[in-house]
């Protein structure tokens, strides 16, 4: 039995590994494409410079799209509209609170690679938390695609970086979904 449990820890340990290095594989190529650019163009933005940082963009959501779904190919999929609404004698929790999951989302998002934003962003997170307390079928909606896509990825990047406790019925763990709006203003 101790072996059967230190193979499946060393076994998610390998999977959260792999993902977290295509994703900072993904963000070094792009960082060095975007380098590239600045050099380029030294410091000056024009018409032609926003026209290569928006194809470079485009190109690197793809990328994150093609990633995100690798990650999420062999998870199972729930229907959110089979889970319990409302009407846990507990609802979910999240270890030192709502407040201190917030705190590590901001923490480990990347507002580096959205620097071509202006305005305000709108997106919202959404997951379930299993009878376990595991993180699953994450998915972001909103007007930016790619700001989504960044936020999803947080999401994996932290996924396991805090102890989620899953919502009860009468005394019962439960699976239950998780909704997350974000707001960020870029100047």
């Amino acid at each position: 039995m101790k072996k059967l449990f230190s193979f499946f820890i060393t076994l998610i340990s390998v999977l959260v590994f792999s993902q977290f290095a295509e994703i900072q594989k993904i963000d070094k190529k792009f960082e060095r494409k975007y380098s590239e650019i600045r050099k380029k163009y030294k410091k000056v933005y024009n018409a032609e410079r926003e026209k290569e940082e928006a194809k470079l963009y485009e190109e690197q959501a793809n990328e994150y799209e093609n990633a995100i779904a690798e990650f999420q190919k062999n998870e199972e999929k729930i229907d959110v509209k089979t889970l319990p609404v409302n009407n846990w004698s507990k609802p979910i929790n999240f270890e030192g609170g709502i407040g201190a999951f917030r705190k590590l989302f901001v923490e480990n998002f990347d507002t580096s690679i959205l620097s071509g934003n202006s305005g305000t962003v709108k997106s919202e997170v959404n997951f379930i938390v299993d009878d376990k307390g595991n993180v699953l079928n994450i998915s972001a909606s909103g007007g930016d695609k790619f700001f989504n896509q960044i936020a999803v990825l947080t999401m994996f990047r932290i996924k396991d970086k805090g102890k989620w406790t899953p919502a009860e019925i009468d005394g019962k763990p439960v699976k239950s979904a998780f909704r997350f709006p974000i707001t960020m203003n870029f100047e």
